[in-house]
């Protein structure tokens, strides 16, 4: 019961937390921007204006906050700072080359974790406003549309479940639309 959203505040609440959380974080310099990108994930390279850490990931941190979103809680910054280094918050489904004991971020998405993976009971996380780029070249874009992207990528307000089974309708334009209303 201690994880119920009921014992930990309304849902309003919490995506009033989340949408505060994800702000904090993507103003944070240090903390890692998270680029959603087929390639390179666990790869952290230096956004070449700023210096910024930017993350390479894949849809791992939505299930992350979303499942957590889901469960009620509502973590802090300094939770997210330790999560981080501590794998705790994900990074990636699979182990990749770049993912490895002297990786500074090496939180993988497994069947049994907490927050619960909701991979597991056969689910899809979707995005409403797309996130993640095909540009090869993250650390040479503006600043402000990579925080955008963390933004979109991390809030559970952007996100949405489908059955694994149609999980191509998470990317159908009309079906995005019901969401987006």
């Amino acid at each position: 019961m201690a994880d119920s959203p009921v014992a930990r505040g309304s849902s309003l609440d919490v995506a009033e937390q989340w949408e505060g959380l994800v702000a904090a974080w993507v103003e944070d310099p240090a903390l890692p921007l998270l680029v959603r990108k087929a390639a390179l994930k666990g790869a952290a390279v230096p956004h070449a204006a700023s210096g910024r850490e930017l993350l390479h990931v894949d849809n791992s941190p939505a299930n992350w906050s979303l499942a957590s979103a889901l469960l009620g809680r509502r973590p802090t910054l300094h939770e997210v700072r330790a999560g981080l280094r501590a794998g705790a918050i994900l990074i990636a489904m699979v182990k990749l080359n770049v993912v490895d004991e002297r990786s500074t971020y090496r939180g993988l998405l497994r069947a049994s974790m907490d927050p619960p993976n909701l991979n597991t009971p056969r689910l899809k996380v979707c995005h409403v406003l797309p996130v993640g780029t095909s540009d090869r070249t993250a650390a040479k874009m503006p600043l402000d549309t990579l925080k955008e992207d963390t933004r979109r990528l991390l809030n559970p307000s952007n996100m949405f479940v489908v059955p694994k089974a149609y999980a191509g309708l998470g990317e159908v334009p009309e079906f995005i639309m019901v969401f987006k209303s």
